[in-house]
């Protein structure tokens, strides 16, 4: 999460990085208020004190226009939208698990879908 907030290569092919940081703080939010932890509220404070952020964060919630928020990544002409689903595990023994979020992430349309799987393809036929 921190390399999609902080200023950087990943954070730049972010192409809709406020409604994606307003959600994700959203996330984070609740998160925090199940289990307060200082990496949430580091997390917190990176996103509500960027300058981007301060000066139109706070509307990019209501550019959201879909009921399922995506991630628009765009790199050397590529773009890609991705959803993504948050795992955690509910009944666990262990404290370790308790804490633990798998997060996937899924082609949000159709040209995501066949740039990935062109991906696939391209990674199960190079040697090595």
């Amino acid at each position: 999460m921190q390399l999609c907030i902080e200023p950087g290569e990943l954070r730049a092919a972010i192409r809709n990085w406020l409604p994606f940081a307003a959600t994700l703080l959203g996330q984070i939010k609740a998160e925090y208020a199940k289990v307060p932890s200082s990496g949430l509220r580091e997390l917190m404070d990176l996103i509500e004190s960027d300058p981007e952020f301060k000066a139109k964060g706070r509307k990019a919630a209501e550019w959201i226009s879909s009921p399922v928020p995506t991630l628009k990544l765009e790199r050397d002409g590529l773009e890609v939208e991705l959803f993504t689903l948050l795992s955690t595990f509910g009944t666990v023994t262990d404290a370790n698990l308790a804490e633990l979020r798998v997060e996937t992430f899924f082609p949000a349309n159709e040209a995501s879908r066949a740039l990935l799987l062109s991906f696939d393809a391209a990674l199960s036929h190079s040697p090595g």
